[in-house]
């Protein structure tokens, strides 16, 4: 079930992408799709790594980084890129937003682990 809503989802979220033709130019819907594209692939590999880290008790700070950068920190940094991409900001300007994105998600998802560890919320 859970396989078959995440295809419906990234369908739905390619669908919206190409809907962006109908007010933005070409090559800022091309831009838009290639960071929702790459954001996908490494939500994927994120979710792998979380899934795998699952009944390991040896991990390290060094492990746990590229595993939430592949996850809220890529959502979050895509949701402000892809914003910063629509906006017509410039290519320093997006790269700020992507960057603010990516250390909002970080800290998101460090708050969201100390919360379940200390056994006060659910894990996401």
């Amino acid at each position: 079930m859970a396989i078959n809503v995440g295809d419906a989802l990234f369908v739905l979220s390619n669908q919206a992408i190409m809907d962006l033709s109908q007010h933005y130019p070409a090559e800022t819907v091309i831009k838009a799709a290639t960071v929702l594209h790459n954001t996908c692939l490494d939500l994927t590999c994120g979710q792998f790594l979380d899934m795998s880290y699952e009944t390991r008790n040896d991990l390290s700070v060094e492990d746990y980084w590229p595993m939430v950068a592949g996850k809220t920190a890529g959502l979050l940094s895509a949701c402000c890129h892809i914003g910063a991409i629509l906006g017509g900001a410039d290519e320093a300007a997006r790269d700020a937003y992507r960057s603010f994105g990516h250390s909002l998600g970080l800290a998101f998802q460090v708050q969201d682990d100390i919360w379940y560890l200390g056994g006060r919320g659910h894990h996401g």
